[in-house]
């Protein structure tokens, strides 16, 4: 009779032991929302977006609400609507400390969630969406089912910037995040369990040097460069994470980073007007490419810099007096330099395989061998045009009421314009 009365006993416990090792559910729910494409589209965050491998997709980051998609051959367009799971908003509105508190927490949750950035995997199969509070979601695109999940612990360490960035790394078996922690995080691209942190070893406090400012990926996605404030960069293998080759230095925070087209040299932007290229087979010093010319009060920043398709040239963006600067790589001598307007230093600038340069802060596309204005995208009364964003082949001004996408490869079709709704 004992035997028998633990056998419920034993089953109950074995449920419950089952219980507790099921998966969390997910924090977030997403739901796909077909969008008429005679109305206008619900507004997006047009500097944040990413393009599909098909070439003619493009996702675009919403303020609230979740993900828009929008196909611009076929002139489709689709919305990954994202939400708190019921569970997650019961579980929050719980942890309310006071009315006021459990009233803002509803407000939100009537915007729907915030997107912070994106990423394709290389097949196009998922996207990966980085929201508000540091939860990372891989989705289906075409079905909205939330493949995997990632939330920031509660304890964890804040990076103490804003900017985030996600990459698909190592074929699209490694999925690269920064800006969610002090450090770059090498997350596995299937479960977003994390394979290894990136950066300098030692302790990295949200206040600290050591925080990541900048990472780079080479063009077999096969290495990763990370910068952090404290002006140390190191490489890793993009799969295990292990570290490679030697460590670098430079004064200051590292502003950008960008690795040759073979993989043979490393560029780093920093905080006192020297560009400087490694030579990745050596522990050689670096060669350096001065702007101090420009650099009226000892404070020049390099905020963005790389090299040309082919890798002979290389070139750097300043920030306080904005110009962008050619060099070519063997000699050391200017190639080129043009003066840009004074926007803030935003967006990119692209030297593009048709033998021109996209500069978004202009909104102008350059001959790569003068830097010659070729045309701007939407010319003002200055001949430039305005502040853009890129992806591939495809350009468009910021704007809140419309997005005007052009094509870059060919500009006689004209720009798509799609309305926006107004927020």
């Amino acid at each position: 009779m004992r035997s028998l009365a633990r056998g419920p006993a034993l089953v109950l416990l074995a449920l419950v032991a089952g219980a507790a090792q099921r998966p969390a559910a997910p924090s977030l729910v997403a739901r796909v929302e077909e969008l008429a494409t005679d109305a206008p589209l619900p507004s997006v965050r047009s500097s944040l977006a990413a393009l599909h491998p098909d070439g003619h997709t493009l996702a675009f980051a919403q303020p609230r609400g979740g993900v828009v998609l929008l196909d611009v051959e076929a002139r489709r367009a689709r919305r990954l609507a994202l939400e708190l799971s019921l569970e997650e908003r019961r579980a929050r509105h719980r942890a309310a400390a006071s009315v006021a508190e459990l009233r803002a927490l509803r407000v939100r949750e009537l915007y729907g969630v915030a997107v912070r950035a994106l990423a394709w995997s290389p097949d196009g199969a998922r996207l990966a969406v980085l929201t508000e509070g540091d939860t990372l979601l891989l989705l289906e695109p075409d079905t909205a089912e939330v493949v995997a999940e990632r939330r920031r612990a509660p304890d964890a360490p804040r990076h103490p910037w804003s900017g985030r960035e996600l990459v698909y790394v190592a074929g699209g078996a490694r999925l690269l995040v920064r800006g969610v922690g002090p450090r770059a995080a090498l997350l596995d691209a299937q479960r977003l369990a994390l394979v290894a942190e990136l950066g300098e070893a030692g302790p990295c406090g949200v206040s600290e040097a050591r925080a990541c400012s900048a990472v780079a990926v080479s063009a077999d996605g096969a290495l990763v460069a990370v910068g952090d404030r404290g002006g140390r960069i190191a490489l890793h293998d993009a799969r295990t994470g292990e570290r490679r080759g030697f460590p670098r230095t430079a004064p200051g925070p590292i502003h950008d980073l960008a690795l040759s087209p073979d993989g043979a040299w490393l560029a780093a932007g920093s905080a006192d007007a020297e560009l400087r290229v490694w030579a990745l087979a050596s522990d050689a010093a670096a060669r350096r490419f001065s702007c101090d010319d420009l650099d009226l009060f000892g404070d020049l920043d390099l905020w963005e810099v790389g090299f040309d398709a082919d890798g002979a040239r290389v070139w750097a963006r300043t920030g306080e007096w904005l110009e962008l600067r050619v060099w070519e790589l063997a000699t050391g001598d200017v190639a080129w330099s043009r003066p840009l307007e004074v926007r803030g230093g935003w967006g990119r600038t692209r030297f593009r395989a048709d033998g021109t340069v996209l500069v978004e802060a202009d909104g102008v596309l350059l001959d790569a061998a003068t830097g010659v204005l070729a045309r701007a995208l939407e010319p003002g009364v200055d001949g430039d045009g305005d502040c853009c964003t890129s992806a591939g082949r495809w350009a468009w001004p910021w704007s809140a009421d419309e997005l005007r996408v052009h094509d870059l490869e060919r500009p006689e079709r004209g720009a798509l314009v799609v309305p926006l709704e107004l927020r």
